[in-house]
């Protein structure tokens, strides 16, 4: 399918979610992240023909159901049991249809040429870079949201991006945006320094 195809690597402001943080209880409280769509993400499916799509961490679905009314085939994962139980209520009460699992990115089985669009939302993803590339279809978009490291800092959320590390992660891509900012997190809901990053695989 020869569709333009996403893979979206989109940050979130809390550390890597499989290190060991109770995101079960984050998620049965449901504060401290925001419950929209992750404006990249909006931004970068805008005009794109709909495709397969793999939400990577995808938390309580809130891109995976975004992904879904616009017409794509989503398949999500998280390791938080009540994420994915909260993914597989809201898309059954909104009458869309998510491939919700229960799984770690460690043991998940990212394919070869299987999406035009893969999620990878507030959860880094440096480590996860050649399945992520593999798993794309030739055309097909990473789209990247996390936090930027910052030597001067106290402290860096694990997996934050250095400057050209992401180039260097996806070198056979095109690059459409790279950026360094500062906003809002959708998980801190606070402004932090973040990287938002846009390539499409040759």
């Amino acid at each position: 399918m020869r569709m333009s195809c996403l893979l979206l690597l989109v940050g979130c402001a809390a550390p890597a979610k499989h290190h060991g943080h109770d995101w079960n209880e984050v998620y049965r409280r449901g504060t401290g992240f925001t419950k929209a769509p992750n404006a990249l993400l909006v931004e970068a499916i805008e005009g794109v023909r709909p495709g397969a799509a793999l939400d990577v961490g995808m938390g309580q679905g809130r891109n995976a159901l975004f992904l879904a009314s616009k017409g794509w085939a989503v398949t999500g994962f998280d390791p938080a049991e009540e994420g994915v139980r909260q993914a597989q209520t809201a898309a059954r009460e909104a009458g869309l249809s998510v491939d919700a699992q229960l799984a770690d990115a460690e043991h998940f089985d990212f394919g070869v040429s299987r999406y035009e669009l893969v999620a990878l939302l507030y959860v880094g993803g440096a480590d996860l870079a050649p399945k992520v590339a593999a798993a794309l279809r030739p055309g097909g978009l990473v789209v990247v949201e996390f936090f930027q490291f910052d030597p001067a800092a106290k402290f860096n959320v694990p997996g934050s991006f250095r400057p050209g590390e992401l180039e260097a992660l996806f070198p056979n891509f095109e690059i459409l945006r790279s950026e360094r900012v500062e906003d809002r997190a959708d998980w801190s809901l606070r402004k932090d320094k973040l990287v938002r990053f846009v390539a499409r695989k040759r």
